[in-house]
């Protein structure tokens, strides 16, 4: 065969591997149907394993707005979506909370360690949830034996005598705050360990607690404390509040129940040693449906907002996005995987303005049981 029909035999070949690279990657950006079809006859080399089968449904805690349908408006640095964005996320199962006979003696030294005695008890011993109630200053604590979630709230808006002024730096805070999870066994997890904390001081006023301009003015300290796996941010029901938080000051002797006035600790351990993999889909997606108002609300912070005083819902007009990211989602309840979200962060305006944060589910829909 002469030269000249070799090559232009191979200048086909070529030419044809190239119209079906083309039309495979039109394809699979116009349908998702086909895109899998492709996958499955050319498997990719990092082709997701969705080795745990349908994960469950991520039950997410919403912030409401009082405008239930604001604008969106995407306002990244250049005006676009982010394009360096995984394709595919790791997945990973949570460790079962092991079964122990001293549960229940553990949760009453716990318990005593926040300042409640066995007369406070108002629940029996059978039962998972344990309740104690100060009856000085009337603090509610709630321990579940089996899911190791401890819950603490104490009403402290007119007990500023008992807090005094200037005694408080973040980092005596923080010191306090990771030595008394230490104590409540809920700081094992090398990911907190190696995590990151934030510190608040604050100060009383009329109206509750607000945030302290200068530490001689701070009177107690909120401190929360975040976990990351592989560099990527593991994110509770609220982007800004640790799942493990507590308020403290300098511990006294004297009224050692308001010493730490307040604290939640939900403890889901982590299996980092395994995983399966599974698609995400595309930022282009998410988006659509947030600028639908599909996403869910999960952090406001008005300015001048107080980081110690619950939320209550307030008039949004506009949702300005300027970032856009993967994290993983980890829940106040018990979930059995922890499971990629994209996290929305910006800007509002309305009545009043702030910072925001928003969620939306990462893992496609055909993965997830219903």
């Amino acid at each position: 065969m002469r030269l000249v029909v070799v090559a232009d035999i191979v200048k086909r070949v070529i030419a044809g591997l190239i119209g079906v690279i083309i039309i495979s990657i039109m394809l699979m950006i116009l349908s998702p149907v086909a895109r899998d079809v492709i996958y499955a006859v050319f498997p990719p080399k990092n082709a997701p394993t969705v080795a745990y089968g349908k994960l469950e449904q991520l039950t997410f805690i919403e912030k409401k707005l009082i405008n239930p349908n604001p604008k969106y408006t995407l306002n990244t640095k250049d005006g676009k979506l982010p394009t360096n964005l995984d394709a595919v996320m790791r997945v990973f199962k949570y460790k079962e909370p092991p079964f122990s006979f001293d549960a229940g003696k553990k949760a009453q030294a716990d318990a005593k360690l926040l300042g409640f005695e066995d007369k406070d008890l108002l629940t029996d011993l059978k039962n998972d949830q344990y309740t104690w109630r100060d009856t000085n200053f009337g603090g509610v604590l709630d321990i579940n034996i089996t899911t190791k979630t401890i819950k603490l709230t104490t009403p402290i808006n007119t007990l500023d005598s008992y807090y005094l002024e200037g005694k408080l730096t973040k980092a005596q805070a923080i010191k306090i705050a990771t030595s008394l999870f230490g104590e409540l066994d809920r700081f094992n997890d090398p990911l907190y360990q190696n995590g990151s904390q934030a510190a608040v001081l604050g100060k009383f006023n009329r109206n509750g607690i607000v945030a302290a301009d200068a530490t001689l003015e701070a009177q107690i300290a909120r401190v929360d404390f975040f976990r990351s796996i592989f560099k990527i941010p593991i994110l509770g029901p609220d982007a800004k509040k640790g799942n493990l938080h507590a308020f403290v000051r300098v511990p006294e002797k004297n009224s050692p129940q308001l010493n730490v006035p307040k604290l939640e600790a939900y403890y889901w351990e982590v299996d980092f040693e395994k995983f399966a993999t599974y698609p995400v889909i595309s930022v282009v997606d998410a988006w659509n449906q947030v600028a639908q108002n599909k996403g869910v609300v999960s952090s406001i912070v008005e300015v001048n907002g107080s980081p110690f005083e619950d939320y209550t819902p307030i008039n949004v007009d506009e949702i300005l996005i300027n970032n856009i990211y993967l994290a993983y989602y980890d829940n106040s309840m018990p979930q059995q995987y922890l499971q990629p979200i994209y996290v929305f962060e910006g800007n509002f305006t309305g009545r009043t303005r702030g910072d925001i944060t928003l969620y939306y589910p990462a893992i496609p829909a055909q993965y997830i049981s219903k």
